[in-house]
């Protein structure tokens, strides 16, 4: 099949998911070049943009073996598992965000992402194999101390740094904005988002405080939000 260029299939991401490859050779995609999918209009277009869904629990062996015009990966929670050579040579993708509940990594699942700058890799993580991330030049690791991807990364000689905090900012007004005297503040509704280093956010629940309100004061009131040290 050397002359292989396109691979049009005719399901979903999930129907792909499920397909058992054993080996290279066994995935088309060691031949083509493009894989194309039907889209919402019933038309051919090309995946540059893959989003898992939450139905998968592992991604096995081989299962996106050379997808290198990949520019994105959404992997779900559901996700326990990444087999080995499960994205080897995707060369278009520069980032990812290994999800928590993932506990493995294979061998080889990402050698030779040659654009891959960052991943983060959760504490589930607690096994990550040989060579994962071999060929990818100028990779960093976005981790927890002492986790298992901080001493993988100490071992590999590869770029790490500790996910850490480095901002927060009120994304959703509360619902209740006017209030008469005497009425105490109430944060229901209110969203605080928070961003870390690696780039990624997540909505803060609890933890933070709210300050600056007096119920006694009539007029227009500024609430401070404060968490882990960080002001919105």
């Amino acid at each position: 099949c050397d002359s292989l260029e396109n691979l049009y299939y005719n399901g979903t991401i999930e129907d792909w998911c499920k397909i058992t490859f054993n080996g290279n050779l066994s995935n088309p995609m060691h031949y083509a070049e493009h894989f194309y999918l039907k889209n919402e209009l019933n038309e051919w277009e090309e995946l540059t943009e893959l989003v898992i869904p939450n139905t998968i629990t592992k991604i096995g062996e081989y299962q996106f073996f050379i997808f290198d015009n990949l520019t994105s990966i959404e992997i779900p929670n559901s996700v326990t598992s990444i087999g080995n050579n499960a994205f080897y040579c995707c060369s278009s993708l520069t980032s990812i965000e290994i999800p928590e509940g993932v506990t493995s990594i294979g061998n080889n699942a990402f050698e030779d992402c040659n654009s891959l700058k960052s991943i983060t890799i959760p504490n589930s993580v607690t096994s990550i194999g040989n060579y994962a991330f071999n060929g990818c030049s100028g990779l960093k690791i976005y981790c927890n101390s002492n986790s298992t991807a901080e001493t993988y990364a100490k071992e590999n000689s590869i770029e790490y740094e500790i996910i850490k905090l480095v901002g927060i900012e009120i994304t959703n007004a509360p619902t209740n904005t006017e209030y008469i005297k005497g009425q105490n503040f109430d944060p229901e509704g209110m969203v605080v988002t928070a961003t870390y280093n690696d780039g990624t956010t997540e909505a803060i629940t609890e933890g933070y405080e709210c300050s600056g309100y007096n119920a006694n004061q009539i007029g227009e009131q500024t609430i401070t939000v404060t968490y882990e040290g960080f002001i919105a």
